[in-house]
């Protein structure tokens, strides 16, 4: 029974993925140019924003980028819902839990979604999914995977376990995927934190950013999430958001 329930709740989460599949999809074959996806590829191929391997019949026929890690934004989500599933079905969280809003405000980092988590937000509330200002944690799911609310993500994290998450990324055999750290919100702050708390000029914050080491980043970036769970402490830490390309790109 306990894995049929991880069964039901993977296959609702993929569901929810071929969505976004779809769309994107149907997004492409908008395009004039059926080679448009391809024309993207030549066009940026030494800028490693794409990475892409075509086999047939087992034999490697093209490739780019296939050994670079490249950030895959909110396909990393995934993982976290697969994290969910398999905690639900060994009885460590309920899918009726119910989540406080204003618990998961704390996460939310305002303009630098996309409108995905207000959208969500907007949504749960139309289907009379709040009730005492509190949703499900099923629909925190969710939202996380079809409004890609990174909210929504950053508290889930923490909810079930950054290490768990961590742990199944392993159990997955997802070798080269970085460890998950507070990077959908907390990350965006870290421009403004070396300026503000580490007194480096704003001419020199990007380069400061780039010479980090990665142990380095992380470490600040988790003071940051911190931070941000104290409505207090962060109020008085006064640290600017200044989540530009550049920075992101880091």
């Amino acid at each position: 029974m306990r894995g049929l329930k991880v069964v039901g709740i993977i296959a609702g989460i993929t569901i929810v993925g071929c969505i976004a599949f779809f769309s994107v999809k149907e997004y492409v074959n908008s395009k004039e140019d059926p080679s448009y996806v391809l024309n993207y590829i030549k066009e940026h191929k030494d800028d490693k924003t794409a990475s892409l391997i075509v086999k047939r019949n087992g034999e490697i026929l093209t490739s780019l980028n296939e050994n670079e890690k490249l950030p895959l934004a909110s396909m990393s989500k995934i993982v976290i819902a697969i994290e969910y599933a398999k905690q639900v079905a060994e009885g460590k969280v309920r899918k009726d839990e119910q989540i406080s809003l204003k618990e998961l405000e704390k996460y939310y980092v305002k303009n630098t979604d996309g409108g995905a988590h207000p959208v969500w937000l907007d949504d749960v509330k139309a289907r009379g999914l709040v009730n005492n200002g509190q949703t499900s944690l099923e629909e925190v799911v969710k939202g996380m995977i079809q409004y890609s609310s990174n909210a929504n993500a950053s508290y889930l994290l923490d909810k079930l376990g950054t290490a768990r998450v961590n742990e199944s990324l392993k159990e997955l055999g997802l070798n080269s995927h970085e460890e998950f750290y507070p990077a959908y919100t907390a990350a965006l702050y870290m421009r403004g934190y070396v300026e503000k708390e580490m007194h480096i000029p704003q001419n020199k914050a990007l380069d400061k950013l780039r010479n980090m080491s990665n142990d380095e980043y992380v470490k600040h970036v988790w003071q940051i999430h911190e931070w941000m769970k104290d409505e207090k402490e962060w109020g008085k830490r006064e640290i600017s958001l200044k989540a530009d390309m550049d920075s992101q790109r880091i």
